[in-house]
């Protein structure tokens, strides 16, 4: 539970706490627990946090005020959606792929299953030296296959797929 020390509608401190009231009144004895009653006759208020607002985890986040206000006689800290700017979707993004790991044989099912595993087997084919040789170790002997790798962003141009589409099949993949 958090507090404010308030008079009237106009805040003294926040966050408050009741730790904080004994410290500001040494020479007073208080009970162990006080009653919101009791609170108020030090002007400490307890303070309702607002329940999240819908909103799109993907582009949007929840902010907290950074005050509470007087909400029909209840402190009230209150939440708003906030969208994410174009750089932090763009940080979310790629901490996101940074994170997008999978095995040569999800890779290669989940290939199967969206009927691709020909077309990257041909991609490999027509890429010009030295990158058809270094794509190839690649995609034969790789313990682990990064999302991130630069070779990964070369089968996305290479298989005509989008950067959302790699994503997709990352994804499935992992689930294999």
């Amino acid at each position: 539970m958090s507090y404010i020390k308030a008079s009237g509608s106009t805040v003294e401190k926040y966050p408050y706490s009741i730790g904080l009231l004994r410290k500001d009144n040494p020479n007073t004895s208080f009970p162990k627990r006080m009653s919101d009653q009791q609170l108020a006759s030090w002007n400490v208020y307890p303070v309702v946090t607002e329940d999240d607002p819908a909103h799109d985890s993907a582009t949007q986040y929840v902010q907290s005020a950074s005050q509470p206000t007087l909400v029909n006689g209840v402190w009230t800290l209150a939440k708003t959606v906030v969208d994410y700017t174009a750089q932090e979707l763009a940080d979310k993004l790629a901490d996101k792929r940074s994170g997008m790991v999978i095995t040569p044989r999800q890779a290669r099912l989940a290939l199967i299953q969206t009927n691709r595993l020909a077309d990257v087997e041909a991609a490999i084919a027509a890429m010009p030296e030295p990158n058809k040789t270094v794509v190839q170790t690649e995609w034969e002997y790789a313990v682990d296959i990064e999302r991130t790798s630069p070779w990964i962003s070369g089968m996305v141009t290479a298989l005509g797929m989008t950067e959302a589409e790699m994503d997709q099949l990352f994804e499935l993949a992992a689930t294999l």
